[in-house]
């Protein structure tokens, strides 16, 4: 069975962490985002991401993956995630849940509705019709 995790969860700049930052060294644990906008680079201020000094107090996972412009989706995230839990674990470290995004952290949780990916052909005809009749059609 594997040891659970911590998790801090609030909206942006509550003081996630600067909470998170103590309880993770005590616990010798690893910080892992959950945030849809921490991902993006350079989306700092907005966002209170953890400034550098803060990240090199406590190893952090999911921030800065993608550009501005990249899109990306709760399962894509989730992947990443699971995958940053299981490096953490063989380690032999703890984890600490910092979320902010309810969507991604009830997925990480309790998974997500088994449901197919967005299909691209269909997304580009509503796109097409939206752009001839307006966003309201």
């Amino acid at each position: 069975m594997q040891e659970p995790f911590l998790v801090i969860v609030g909206p942006t700049a509550v003081g996630k962490t600067a909470l998170s930052l103590p309880i993770a060294q005590a616990l010798d644990a690893e910080i892992v985002n959950v945030d849809s906008r921490q991902i993006y680079r350079y989306m700092d201020i907005g966002t209170a991401k953890p400034s550098m000094v803060q990240q090199d107090q406590v190893v952090h996972h999911l921030l800065d993956l993608l550009l501005p412009h990249q899109p990306t989706n709760a399962a894509q995230f989730l992947t990443s995630a699971r995958r940053s839990l299981d490096v953490i674990r063989q380690r032999g470290k703890r984890v600490l849940i910092v979320a902010g995004s309810g969507l991604y952290l009830q997925g990480l949780l309790y998974g997500l509705m088994p449901a197919p990916t967005a299909y691209a052909p269909l997304r580009r005809v509503l796109h097409m019709y939206a752009d001839q009749h307006g966003t309201p059609a």
